[in-house]
């Protein structure tokens, strides 16, 4: 894990005019960094295969490289590289939706209408919650960027310690930054399962 003083060496070297201090920095980032955006984009869209996952990440360090667009401080370096991972993810997403038009399934069998009726009323109410939830974290990851992301890595079973060290806070300190994430979240989603 970068010291405090390594992100500030960093973020200096990405800043400057100097087209090698960038580059060294860059690879400096990817070397910290890949790991963990690899891992929140896999945990984010789950329905990414290992390739994929991994050409998005390739993609957002090469975008990162040929950026203009700079982190507004040190702390702020994660940030910078994880929102430039997930606009990547999202304009391949686009591109891919543009791409290919998906086919409606055919309904060939006919089932039993009361017990198809009962599916499609559990699966309504179910998928009715899912777009609650979904729509309450999005809102909640626009709101509470940060928090989101630190709830999000908790989700994907990452260590406190781990956490911490993503975060640069103390084992303690990211226990009550976990725990008071999570309170922040509720009132964006509790209301889903009052239905």
């Amino acid at each position: 894990m970068l010291s405090q003083q390594e992100k500030e060496a960093i973020f200096r070297h990405l800043v400057s005019d100097s087209a090698i201090e960038k580059s060294g920095a860059i690879k400096l980032i990817y070397e910290e960094f890949q790991p963990v955006v690899y891992r929140k984009l896999r945990y984010k869209y789950q329905d990414l295969s290992t390739s994929e996952a991994q050409d998005i990440v390739q993609d957002a360090f090469l975008k990162l490289a040929t950026t203009n667009s700079k982190p507004q401080s040190a702390a702020s370096l994660f940030f910078w590289v994880l929102t430039i991972a997930e606009n990547t993810a999202l304009d391949l997403f686009k591109k891919a939706y543009k791409k290919y038009e998906i086919p409606l399934p055919d309904e060939t069998e006919t089932v039993d209408d009361d017990f198809s009726s009962e599916v499609e009323a559990s699966l309504e109410v179910e998928s009715d919650i899912q777009d609650c939830v979904s729509k309450g974290l999005t809102v909640f990851s626009k709101k509470f960027p940060q928090n989101a992301l630190v709830i999000s890595m908790s989700l994907e079973s990452m260590s406190i310690v781990e956490i911490a060290e993503v975060i640069s806070r103390t084992v303690g300190a990211t226990k009550q930054y976990v725990y008071e994430s999570k309170k922040k979240l509720a009132p964006f989603i509790e209301h889903c399962l009052d239905n």
